[in-house]
């Protein structure tokens, strides 16, 4: 009988400390991404990274991967192009200076990556919206 109490106990114990756990992976992964969309036109590196935050840096890319579905860096891609998205939509600042501003340094880098993400180049994005 005592073993199956002290089985019961160790039982909820781990469970509770999955629970532990979880949440503050949750609240890592939370702080992580809001940092990244804060600072998206920024260099970031995911090492940098994990040492802002006082972890590994593979750690990190296993928590990316379980918990979002992908890399930092395809995250970090799909927040410039998003942003970028909706500067070519709503402004008329020049598509050069738009890649800057999500973080590109070369025009060219920009243009390809936009057209592999959206299927169209920037310039086609932004007609497509002048049009409408």
């Amino acid at each position: 009988m005592e073993v199956q109490k002290l089985f019961i106990l160790l039982s909820m114990h781990i469970d509770r400390m999955r629970l532990i756990k979880q949440k503050c992976e949750n609240n890592l992964l939370e702080a992580v991404l809001s940092y990244m969309d804060d600072h998206y036109e920024q260099d970031i590196h995911i090492e940098a990274l994990a040492r802002t935050y006082k972890i590994s840096s593979r750690y990190l890319r296993r928590l990316f991967m379980e918990q979002v579905g992908f890399s930092a860096v395809e995250y970090m891609t799909m927040l410039r192009i998003e942003r970028a998205k909706d500067l070519l939509k709503n402004t008329s600042v020049s598509i050069s200076d738009i890649a800057m501003n999500v973080g590109y340094n070369s025009f060219q880098y920009f243009s390809l990556i936009f057209k592999k993400k959206t299927g169209v180049s920037p310039k086609d994005f932004r007609n497509q919206y002048r049009m409408k």
